[in-house]
C-alpha cells in the first residue's frame, strides 16, 4: 500500500483531517524529530495540529508528513504548512521559506534528514506521550481502528 493510499484510506486519519486539525506524522525513534514535536506542541495556541509517530503506521516514509482535509505535505513543504499554523515570527518565518524553490528547500531538507540520527541521535521510546500533551497523540494503526 503506498503512502496516499493509507492515508486516504484510513479512518482516524479522515475523522482528524475532518476536523479541521493538521496531522503532524514523525519518526517517533528520532530525537530531533521528538523535540521538534513537543517544541511544536507548546506553539500550537489555536490548538490545530495533531501529531501521529510513522513507526506505528504499516508505512514508513522516512520524512515528515503533514495532511490536512484534502493534501498530503512532504520534507520542506510539510514543515511550511506547520509553520503557517503558528503566531508571530514563526508565521513569518514560513511565509519566507515558502518563496524559496522546493528543489532547493527539499535538497536541504534531505540533508538534515540524512545526518539527523547521527548529529542527535535516536531514542527507543518516543517522548512527546510523556508529556502534557497526550491530547493532541493520535493512533493512526489501522489495526487499532
Amino acid at each position: 500500500m503506498t503512502l496516499p493510499e493509507f492515508l486516504h484510506s484510513n479512518k482516524k486519519v479522515a475523522e482528524i483531517t475532518v476536523n479541521g486539525y493538521l496531522l503532524v506524522l514523525f519518526d517517533e525513534k528520532c530525537l530531533l524529530c521528538n523535540k521538534t514535536a513537543n517544541f511544536l506542541s507548546k506553539l500550537d495556541v489555536h490548538d490545530q495540529l495533531r501529531f501521529a509517530q510513522l513507526g506505528k503506521c504499516s508505512v514508513n516514509s522516512g520524512t515528515i508528513i503533514v495532511v490536512n482535509s484534502d493534501s498530503i505535505y512532504l520534507k520542506s513543504t510539510a514543515v511550511i504548512q506547520i509553520l503557517l499554523q503558528m503566531k508571530g515570527v514563526w508565521k513569518i518565518i514560513g511565509l519566507i521559506i515558502e518563496r524559496i524553490p522546493v528543489k532547493i528547500r527539499d535538497s536541504f531538507y534531505d540533508y538534515i534528514a540524512r545526518h539527523r540520527m547521527h548529529w542527535f541521535g535516536t531514542i527507543d521510546q518516543c517522548q512527546i506521550a510523556c508529556i502534557a500533551f497526550t491530547d493532541k497523540i493520535v493512533d493512526i494503526n489501522p489495526i487499532n481502528q
